[in-house]
């Protein structure tokens, strides 16, 4: 797709920095090389030390890396120049300004460069989107995952069902065109098994524990309890900082807080909730329904109990559903001499840290069980939604007698696969998307 403008931006961040990039594409990348520099020939993907030079003062702006990138081996698929300036504010300011001035230049919207090049074709919408979540990555597992998908692992494997698809619809359609033509006898039953194959396939990848939107999202992981069991001071020393007030009064947490951890290389969530108990205080009310609701949403569910309470074997609670665990708080008051403790329940003691390091490898190696990082994950509810409709036009097949209904399923199926990938245009659909990235990318 050609343009007729060119595109400028601040693609590092923003502020002070020792070099920061500023990208050009489109159609008059090149002739910026002509007019703003001392140097008139560069070689592609060479960096080269010029001069950047105001074209109407003739004044020098700075001494820059600069790096062409000729159309179609660049980023956007069209002409695309990085300019590698000294990351002052003048200097930025300055550079931006010419590129301005220059004639068919505009300064990118958010995601333009992206946008280009989706329409482009140098990457499809889910290896964009893998790109969104690299930038916005802030632990290992969520770069691996998003690096993945940048890479186009969820990319190939839905073009490969797309592919297996339109092989049967093509054996479809000669059934229908063909039909005084020599085909195999049983050509349906052969039809059928090839979808029942791609089915289960789809359904596997469908029954993942929405394990990729929750890397993408962060695994979250309640802290329950009555009140003064210790949530907010487990809270604190997890997050290494004061988050919730700690008080010796009942009641004191009454809306949620948050700390957000890396925990070898996955994004967890700790949520401290208010105290749940019998109360008449309309807020403290909302608190501990708010604490139920969230509780139900949690990966994780840890209630505390005091040690003091535990004086057997069976006093230690038993776990009300299969995500939660017993976390036994305060063993520097009332140290346990029970030597055997369930599954799923740990000794902590959140005032001298006690315990704490074996909790946080608990949580470790239960991620470590559930998730695959070398598996391509669901990260997205758009491409969930999709697939389930692929799913559901392919299992409406085994109920048409009319096999040109059976072909249009068929490439209801496909289509469904087409809009996970962006090959059928939806342009509300791609401007939220790319509304999403930063400017400058």
């Amino acid at each position: 797709m050609t343009h007729s403008t060119t595109i400028y931006a601040l693609s590092s961040a923003a502020g002070r920095a020792g070099v920061s990039v500023i990208r050009i594409s489109g159609p008059e990348a090149k002739s910026f090389l002509q007019q703003c520099t001392e140097k008139k020939d560069f070689l592609p993907r060479q960096a080269t030390l010029t001069a950047i030079i105001d074209p109407q003062s003739r004044e020098t702006l700075d001494q820059a890396i600069i790096i062409f990138f000729p159309a179609p081996h660049s980023f956007t698929g069209e002409d695309v120049v990085e300019l590698h300036v000294h990351g002052s504010l003048a200097v930025i300011q300055d550079v931006l300004q010419t590129l301005s001035n220059l004639q068919n230049y505009h300064l990118a919207a958010a995601g333009e460069f992206s946008k280009r090049a989706f329409h482009n074709n140098k990457m499809d919408l889910t290896e964009i989107e893998g790109l969104a979540d690299l930038i916005e990555s802030e632990t290992s597992l969520q770069r691996r995952q998003a690096l993945q998908q940048m890479s186009g692992q969820l990319r190939q494997l839905y073009e490969e069902w797309r592919h297996k698809i339109i092989r049967i619809l093509a054996l479809t359609e000669a059934q229908i065109d063909f039909i005084d033509e020599e085909l195999p006898d049983d050509l349906l039953g052969l039809i059928f098994k090839d979808i029942a194959d791609i089915q289960q396939q789809i359904q596997n990848h469908l029954n993942d524990d929405h394990k990729g939107e929750r890397l993408r999202s962060g695994f979250h992981i309640a802290l329950i309890g009555p009140p003064n069991a210790g949530k907010s001071s487990l809270l604190n020393i997890l997050a290494k900082r004061d988050i919730a007030i700690v008080s010796p009064y009942e009641g004191t947490t009454r809306d949620l807080l948050e700390a957000h951890l890396d925990i070898a290389g996955y994004p967890v969530i700790f949520v401290d909730t208010a105290g749940i108990r019998e109360t008449s205080n309309p807020i403290e009310k909302e608190g501990i329904k708010r604490s139920i609701e969230r509780a139900e949403q949690a990966d994780i569910v840890m209630r505390l109990v005091e040690a003091t309470h535990i004086k057997t074997p069976h006093d230690i609670p038993s776990p009300k559903k299969k995500n939660e665990w017993i976390i036994i708080n305060k063993t520097d008051v009332k140290p346990l001499s029970i030597t055997t403790i369930p599954p799923h329940t740990w000794c902590i003691s959140a005032a001298t840290g006690a315990g704490i390091q074996n909790l946080i490898c608990g949580i470790k190696d239960e991620l470590n069980l559930n998730y695959n990082p070398s598996h391509g994950y669901i990260t997205r509810t758009r491409y969930r939604t999709s697939l389930e409709n692929c799913l559901q036009n392919l299992s409406e097949i085994y109920s048409e007698q009319d096999i040109e209904l059976i072909a249009e399923n068929l490439r209801l199926a496909c289509r469904a696969l087409d809009q996970i990938m962006g090959k059928v245009r939806v342009d509300d659909l791609l401007d939220v998307i790319f509304k999403e990235f930063c400017i400058g990318k």
